[in-house]
């Protein structure tokens, strides 16, 4: 089953209110609920499109897949490459366990990587 999981990516982006962020962003109180809790059974293309430009990522970013349970294991499944890890961290839980000697170089390392992008 193919999945939004707006909740993965903004724990990689270290956003920590991101129904606030969909609400500011435009989407309706009901609809940022149900994104966030899986509940949302359709989305509109344009809203993927607004999803992307907020997070900034791509759509297959904010999609996750399970396959069903009753897909044959050795069938192949052209969906998997949709499966994503656990986000396990909290990007603010992480930052806040370093010394200031390791944020320099992380801070450093990030503005080297933005600059190629």
């Amino acid at each position: 089953m193919i999945s939004l999981n707006i909740v993965r990516i903004a724990t990689i982006k270290g956003i920590q209110r991101p129904y606030t962020l969909l609400v500011k962003q435009g989407f309706s109180p009901q609809m940022a609920k149900n994104m966030l809790s899986g509940r949302a059974k359709s989305l509109h293309l344009g809203h993927l499109e607004q999803l992307c430009r907020i997070f900034r990522c791509e759509p297959h970013d904010l999609l996750d897949y399970s396959p069903h349970t009753t897909r044959p294991a050795k069938a192949p499944d052209h969906l998997a490459f949709l499966t994503k890890p656990a986000v396990v961290d909290d990007l603010h839980a992480l930052i806040a366990n370093m010394s200031v000697k390791e944020m320099e170089a992380l801070m450093a390392d990030v503005a080297e990587r933005s600059k190629r992008a």
